[in-house]
């Protein structure tokens, strides 16, 4: 007995009922069960019935690959990985900033573990330079021991790390470039922010690198991607 028509049995989405079918001899497009139904009673194979719709497996299918190379290529992203962690302090009654500013968080909320290492910002309810990968008002989490600029193969947007950076106008998380004595603060391709250039240290310096993101207290963590490779070592700076 053929699958399709175990299925037509079991499932009743695959059901062709009188209605149903003259419908679908008026024109109406029936959905994919009705078409694996069909293909089973006309004893054809269901490209063919796609076929009458338009629709050539034979284009489709490579377009169909890629988009499964991308879900797999973006499976370390965190929107497919998140940690099952909130925000661990109190989340601030007042609005957000309108620029990207540090946090004050006392040393007793913070583990023991994680003094000094971790510093906190929150992003500027005018600073959308990172879109949806940072939004505006979110708390993010700073590893001050990462703040090596490096560049290596990136999986996805994801893997490329944001660094928190102090510069001459105030602070922002950005993708960073180093060119030479030049520090480059790269925006989201979608933002309207430019690019920014300063000479480091003297007019901007890299706190550490954004591992963690809250857009509400209610909400699981944003975890970004661990880098791949030894890029960043304990300690080391610009």
């Amino acid at each position: 007995m053929s699958d399709y028509f175990s299925l037509t049995v079991q499932d009743p989405r695959c059901v062709i009922s009188h209605s149903i079918l003259a419908g679908i001899e008026s024109g109406a497009i029936p959905s994919f069960y009705k078409v694996l139904s069909l293909a089973y009673c006309l004893r054809v194979t269901d490209e063919q019935i796609l076929e009458w719709y338009g629709i050539d497996m034979a284009s489709v299918r490579p377009v169909l690959r890629q988009r499964a190379a991308n879900r797999d290529r973006f499976a370390g992203a965190p929107h497919y990985i998140p940690p099952h962690e909130h925000f661990p302090f109190r989340w601030p009654s007042h609005p957000a900033p309108s620029k990207t500013e540090l946090y004050d968080v006392t040393a007793n909320d913070i583990p023991t573990t994680q003094q000094p290492r971790f510093r906190y910002a929150r992003i500027g309810a005018h600073d959308d330079g990172m879109m949806d990968m940072l939004p505006t008002g979110c708390i993010v989490q700073i590893d001050t021991h990462q703040r090596q600029v490096a560049s290596f193969p990136w999986r996805t947007i994801w893997h490329r790390p944001i660094f928190l950076v102090w510069h001459t106008y105030g602070h922002a998380c950005r993708w960073c470039q180093q060119v030479g004595a030049d520090l480059l603060l790269i925006a989201h391709p979608a933002s309207h922010f430019p690019v920014l250039r300063f000479r480091a240290p003297r007019d901007a310096n890299i706190v550490g690198r954004v591992v963690r993101a809250w857009s509400d207290h209610e909400q699981t963590v944003i975890e970004f991607p661990p880098h791949n490779g030894n890029h960043f070592a304990q300690g080391e700076q610009c």
